[in-house]
């Protein structure tokens, strides 16, 4: 029995390595990504320590390159789901019960794996299945997540050294407990480092888990478990269970053991996720503790002594690096007037060399001419279509959307959608009268059922599948159309005026990238 004090010294920072032209560690991530381009995964569940394959294998693909297959993943169902939870509330009672030095070691061992032998092939799966670049991936999945990995046992320990105040004949002293239940930890597609920390983080203080990664980002997450169990983690302590958000996670939260939640996605998945566990916090044997990030975007301040040069740079990389997909990313800025003429060129200058494209099928909420094809009915088949896009597409809705500084660049069919509920079938508008309808959040939408005599309300998509399952509505996703696909692309107008109001407006957003952070950090 270890009868020693056990001390974890203050960490550093793991360093960034540069990746110049010639270094070693430039060649080695070079060898890795060839070698994981040229042999594709199979990557597994993994329940209480165990490699499970479903009947259901997904592509794993690059973002930047579709072509190119990186692998396929077993995607997980409820029933997997629930063996995850099984398998962990097995393994929590020795794994709590284990000295919390030694779950300390495990951590500290996996930062010293991922410093090493691990870091280019975390590297490189970050790389091809992120689409980030060698430094962009440094930062994340090698420096942050080394650093998670070794500072978080130091903040257990000041945790635990926190004790209260003792009196004469009386001895005080706070025995910390992991939760009751197992942790349900859900991770993004955008940062590896959040992917490895928000499942470890609990299990560190003696918790079990059972961790959906987002589904577009399994490669990393193959690795970091495989990184973990050479670390020496018990088996059962953390559950990967791959799969949609819709079929992991209601099993999972409405399960009576559910102890806690750790998230990172959009704030519009993890509100959904806290109606569901507040709706009904009841039946659970004890309160389960949600802890979540949420979108969030960042300034930047300007001093009237800065390098202009450095300026600009700065606020185009903050705004465009990785497509602006990360709460770090830039979304207003303040700039002294005596600098902003100086600044303006240099940014119109370098802001012209960009490209950059926005898909997007619901147009409306940018120019009211595109609702028309948010009404159901309308279009009869491809010819018709072709027909449409001839006579109204280009001649009067591309004019409208480049007035708004966006250029459509091209047009294809989206699918169909059909109306769904258990109450009675519906084949013609005239069915739809005093049917109470949860309808997507366009305005459009809403007007249109009112019209047909239906009771419609708003409803994040988000929200479906958690409503539909515990059976808050009754009808979903309710319209039948078809939904086309808009590119659209920053346009030359938006360079002088449009750009300079919205830098010298503070109520407006300085560099728009491309999608709002609560679009993208999508857990699910």
């Amino acid at each position: 029995m270890f009868n020693g004090l056990f001390h974890i010294p203050l960490p550093k920072n793991e360093p960034a390595l540069n990746y110049a032209s010639g270094s070693r560690e430039r060649a080695e991530l070079q060898a890795v990504l060839k070698d994981m381009l040229a042999n594709p995964v199979e990557v597994p569940i993994v329940i209480g320590g165990k490699e499970i394959k479903s009947e259901k294998l997904i592509e794993m693909r690059c973002p930047h390159n579709r072509s190119q297959l990186l692998g396929h993943y077993h995607q997980a169902n409820a029933l997997h789901a629930n063996q995850a939870i099984d398998a962990a509330n097995a393994a929590k009672r020795d794994w709590a019960l284990m000295p919390w030095s030694d779950r300390a070691t495990v951590m500290l061992k996996a930062a010293e794996l991922l410093s090493g032998k691990y870091r280019q092939i975390l590297n490189a799966a970050t790389m091809l299945c992120m689409s980030k670049t060698c430094w962009q991936a440094e930062i994340d999945s090698a420096c942050e997540l080394i650093d998670f990995w070794r500072f978080n046992p130091y903040f257990m320990t000041q945790i635990y050294d926190d004790q209260p105040m003792s009196s004469h004949q009386v001895l005080n002293y706070m025995e910390h407990r992991p939760l009751e239940g197992f942790v349900f930890a859900i991770t993004p597609f955008n940062f590896t480092s959040i992917a490895g920390n928000l499942p470890t983080a609990p299990a560190l203080m003696g918790n079990a888990v059972v961790w959906k990664p987002a589904s577009s980002a399994v490669l990393p997450a193959h690795y970091i478990m495989k990184i973990l169990k050479e670390a020496g983690l018990p088996d059962g302590v953390i559950n990967m269970v791959p799969g949609p958000g819709d079929t992991i996670g209601p099993p999972v939260l409405d399960h009576l053991d559910l102890g806690g939640i750790h998230f990172t996605g959009s704030t519009k998945v993890f509100s959904t996720i806290w109606l569901a566990v507040g709706s009904d916090i009841r039946k659970y044997y004890s309160y389960p503790r949600i802890v979540g990030e949420t979108g969030g975007k960042d300034f930047i301040f300007a001093h009237a002594s800065a390098d202009l040069d450095a300026l600009c740079t700065g606020l185009i990389r903050g705004a465009y690096e990785y497509q602006g997909q990360k709460c770090s990313a830039a979304s207003r800025a303040y700039i002294p007037d005596s600098i902003w003429p100086a600044l303006k060129e240099r940014l119109l200058d370098q802001l012209g060399t960009l490209d950059m494209a926005v898909p997007s099928t619901v147009m409306s909420s940018e120019v009211d001419l595109f609702g028309i094809f948010e009404m159901p009915y309308l279009v009869k088949d491809r010819q018709h279509m072709a027909r449409i896009e001839k006579d109204i597409v280009w001649p009067s809705l591309a004019p409208a959307a480049e007035k708004k500084a966006l250029k459509i660049l091209a047009i294809w069919e989206n699918g169909y959608r059909h109306l769904t509920n258990n109450r009675r079938p519906i084949v013609k508008p005239e069915d739809l009268q005093g049917m109470k309808l949860r309808v997507p959040e366009g305005k459009w939408r809403v007007e249109m059922f009112k019209v047909y005599g239906a009771n419609p309300s708003p409803m994040k998509f988000s929200e479906l599948f958690t409503a539909l399952q515990t059976g808050v509505i009754i009808v979903g996703f309710p319209f039948l159309m078809v939904l086309i696909g808009l590119c659209v692309s920053l346009w030359k107008s938006l360079r002088a005026e449009t750009f300079e109001a919205t830098l010298r407006d503070p109520l407006r957003k300085v560099v728009v990238a491309t999608k709002h952070h609560d679009d993208v950090r999508d857990g699910s």
